[in-house]
């Protein structure tokens, strides 16, 4: 890394995540800190009858979802608050939660706070007999307004 210095660097593979009420003990990965501001494209005419085209920002922010994949436990909790969707209930079950990236000495270097938290998407992926190694896992896709705090 050229005029750098390797210390700085923030690994992607020390983390951890707190979510209101649910085990988070054996999260393998989460991904999706995106937010941008959609581009609006407006067509107006000039004074003199010419279109003008211009480019404006959205009013407000569109938030990715965040995916949260765990080894798949006899827990139910991901499953159940997702199932909270179809039943109408989750406006009254959204979370709150934290995600901290560390450094090998288990140091906070980053952490993002996320809010009104929601479950969009729960999955299962598929299992493979000639496959003995990998561990079977739970995705569970959150749509939430994320901030970083450090």
């Amino acid at each position: 890394m050229a005029g750098g210095d390797l210390k700085r660097l923030v690994p992607t593979n020390l983390f951890k995540i707190g979510i209101s009420g649910l085990d988070t003990s054996h999260v393998i990965s989460v991904s999706g800190f995106n937010v941008n501001f959609e581009e609006i494209r407006e067509l107006a005419l000039s004074e003199q009858g010419t279109p003008e085209h211009g480019r404006l920002p959205s009013i407000g922010p569109v938030w990715a979802e965040i995916t949260i994949t765990r080894a798949l436990s006899r827990d139910m909790t991901y499953y159940d608050w997702w199932k909270t969707n179809p039943e109408g209930t989750v406006m009254d079950s959204m979370k709150e939660g934290t995600i901290t990236v560390l450094d090998p000495a288990m140091k906070e270097l980053v952490t993002w706070e996320f809010s009104q938290a929601w479950p969009t998407k729960y999955s299962v992926p598929g299992y493979d007999a000639g496959n003995r190694t990998e561990v079977a896992k739970e995705t569970l896709t959150l749509a939430a307004e994320f901030k970083r705090t450090s």
